[in-house]
């Protein structure tokens, strides 16, 4: 009986018990994706990618420096600079925080001022802004600030005059006065004049490693269009 068996075995009249099956190959976990790098980048992507480059070196300071209250400033600086390409206002609200916590340890600290007038401006607290900008040193700087703060609270001549006299006695053309000049022509009617000085700006802007200031100028351009196809 067991020779016969094992004869059936032998010729394949039986199923000989299988081999175990092999154990399915795992899958090599994909790499995760290269992060891009600055020269993949154009247009908007390539200068909100400077900015955040800028931000995350000034937030590391800021953690080996946590005392360092300028530190803190560059830092709400670097926010404010993000917010102009983004228009992300939570960015205005971390500003604002690092601001008020300088303001409340070392109120002298060198530019606090500046940033917390500005901070104001951009709430449209216009008034609020124009009074620290008029305690301020009588630098080119806090004068075109107090001319704009005064542009918008109604002064729209003697503002607009000011700020074609700085960039008159400026020794060397300066785009983003030029563009701030334009856009203010713009807000009065006067678009000949407004693209005219938005074409000077444009045409003297050569840093290449902040492009944004273009984009923006282009922008400005495409509004004030706009702004004068509404009054035709």
């Amino acid at each position: 009986m067991i020779f016969r068996l094992l004869l059936l075995f032998a010729c394949g009249g039986a199923d000989a018990p299988s081999a175990p099956a092999p154990e399915p190959a795992q899958a090599t976990p994909a790499s995760p994706p290269a992060p891009p790098s600055l020269r993949d980048l154009e247009g908007y992507q390539r200068e909100l990618y400077i900015l955040e480059k800028r931000l995350e070196h000034a937030h590391q300071r800021m953690g080996t420096r946590p005392h360092d209250q300028v530190q803190k400033l560059h830092t709400a600086s670097a926010l404010l600079a993000r917010q102009r390409l983004s228009g992300d206002l939570e960015d205005i609200a971390k500003a604002q925080t690092l601001v008020d916590r300088v303001a409340e340890t070392a109120p002298d600290t060198p530019g606090l001022a500046s940033l917390q007038a500005s901070l104001l401006a951009k709430r449209h607290r216009f008034r609020e802004a124009l009074a620290i900008y008029e305690t301020l040193p009588d630098s080119r700087d806090n004068r075109i600030a107090r001319a704009s703060m005064r542009f918008e609270l109604g002064a729209y001549e003697p503002a607009l005059d000011e700020l074609k006299a700085i960039a008159t006695a400026d020794t060397k053309v300066d785009p983003h006065l030029l563009g701030s000049i334009a856009v203010r022509e713009g807000k009065l009617g006067r678009f000949e004049e407004a693209e005219a000085t938005m074409e000077q700006a444009r045409s003297n802007y050569f840093n290449r490693a902040e492009r944004w200031p273009v984009a923006w100028q282009h922008l400005m351009l495409g509004l004030m269009a706009l702004d004068r196809s509404d009054t035709l």
